[in-house]
């Protein structure tokens, strides 16, 4: 009885551990804003992270940059084709990028994308989206990812 309770006991932690060391290894933002349970949260329920205009995550707020749309989506694509990813389409003219991202750990694939839009300063408002395609939690992979992207964009773009 004794090791049945201590075997319960080692898939209790094991099955809490396990979680937060792939939220670890994927690196996204743990205590910004909204707070490191919020976000907990989110990398425990959900399998897509995307820009929005008003979002309380700050890093999945729509950027905006003073170039032209074009110049932003070149500079997606360099850092898509950089990362290795599979190119899947680029739209030009609706300034889209949508390609394929593979996982470090488990080689799951996951789609990106990308839109570019003319804002109406004449810059550019960058809107960005991962999904995995497998699961219902991404353990912030995602997040980590269109954090990344944008920085690779914003070097290339200075």
């Amino acid at each position: 009885m004794h090791q049945l309770i201590r075997l319960l006991l080692a898939l209790i932690v094991i099955a809490l551990i396990t979680p937060l060391a792939v939220i670890a290894y994927n690196r996204p933002p743990l205590t910004s804003s909204p707070g490191l349970l919020a976000r907990l949260g989110t990398y425990l329920t959900r399998h897509v992270a995307q820009t929005e205009p008003m979002s309380a995550y700050p890093e999945r707020r729509v950027y905006v940059y003073r170039r032209p749309a074009q110049a932003v989506l070149e500079a997606a694509v360099a850092a898509a084709r950089a990362n290795g990813w599979k190119i899947q389409s680029i739209d030009p003219k609706r300034h889209y990028l949508h390609a394929v991202a593979v996982t470090r750990l488990w080689h799951f694939k996951d789609d990106v994308e990308v839109w570019v839009k003319t804002a109406e300063d004449g810059g550019s408002a960058l809107h960005l989206r991962s999904a995995s395609r497998v699961g219902k939690a991404d353990f912030g992979a995602n997040t980590a990812r269109i954090v990344r992207l944008r920085q690779q964009i914003e070097q290339r773009l200075h």
